[in-house]
């Protein structure tokens, strides 16, 4: 399965690399910007990084998650500073802004669910026969 995962973090990391430097047609306005529910293009940074995040996570090993996750935030930062140089691409802080919130969003997402999990604990009832109960 981890494999799955980590064919879908290549795609969709391919497609973030695509869009974010792929050459700006529409003046001040990138393709992705108009498929987007704002003009700015925000919530498709961050639905983007959000995914990004979600994917590196189950493709990756855990105990170097913090490592994928500030490298996440560099490339987001790294794109904007390619468009910054494009002449047919614009810098935007706002861009920045949602892709960082993309990924602390999948963070915080993730220690929710992890913090309202609930693990069946073993108990012994009164036939002597292990039982599960949750606390």
């Amino acid at each position: 399965m981890r494999i799955t995962y980590k064919l879908l973090f290549f795609i969709w990391f391919g497609l973030i690399v695509f869009f974010s430097v792929v050459p700006n047609s529409a003046g001040d306005q990138s393709f992705l910007a108009k498929m987007s529910i704002t003009r700015s293009g925000f919530f498709l940074h961050v639905f983007g990084y959000f995914v990004l995040t979600a994917l590196a996570f189950f493709a990756f090993e855990k105990k170097r998650s913090c490592l994928y996750l500030v490298g996440i935030v560099l490339v987001g930062v790294l794109f904007e500073g390619v468009q910054y140089v494009m002449p047919t691409r614009t810098f935007n802080w706002h861009d920045v802004v949602a892709n960082v919130v993309g990924v602390v969003s999948f963070v915080f997402v993730w220690a929710f669910f992890l913090s309202h999990r609930r693990t069946p604990v073993p108990s012994v009832g009164a036939t002597g026969q292990a039982q599960t109960r949750t606390d």
